[in-house]
């Protein structure tokens, strides 16, 4: 299938209507980007600013800012344990909620010159990550462009 590129995975209606049947039965992504980079997620999820789902390592759950993408490419894998495209209304901050706190976090702020962090997240709450981190206890979500749940 062919890769879609952040400006047209931003337009409401190619999701509102019918005209990519072949987007239900999705059940893996190649996501571009913008820092040229590559990840690969099956279980994905469609949020109002982010993409998320199952990382290559099939153990950390990942959500990638929207804007923060180059291009996504939806294809189907011939698996029945993975789950098709979902979407939803759900924010970032309202997903990570449902995760057993505390829990490791890696993080990459949008600032791209900066590498990953990874912090012991306490709760989300108001759009704030809590840290158990003397010198940044409370992190903007809207600071972030990649979140990994569950790295080591």
């Amino acid at each position: 299938m062919k890769p879609i590129s952040i400006m047209e995975l931003q337009k409401p209606p190619m999701f509102a209507s019918n005209s990519f049947p072949s987007l239900s039965a999705c059940n893996f992504l190649r996501v571009q980007l913008l820092d040229g980079s590559q990840r690969e997620m099956t279980n994905p999820e469609l949020g109002r600013d982010f993409i998320s789902g199952v990382l290559e390592n099939d153990r950390t759950r990942g959500f990638i800012r929207r804007s923060f993408i180059r291009s996504v490419e939806f294809d189907t894998l011939a698996d029945e344990n993975l789950s098709s495209l979902s979407f939803t209304r759900k924010t970032v901050g309202e997903l990570l909620q449902s995760l057993d706190f505390p829990v490791q976090l890696c993080f990459w702020y949008r600032d791209q010159s900066s590498s990953f962090r990874k912090a012991r997240v306490l709760e989300v709450t108001r759009g704030f990550m809590v840290t158990d981190y003397f010198q940044n206890p409370a992190i903007p979500l809207a600071a972030i462009n990649v979140i990994e749940a569950g790295c080591e």
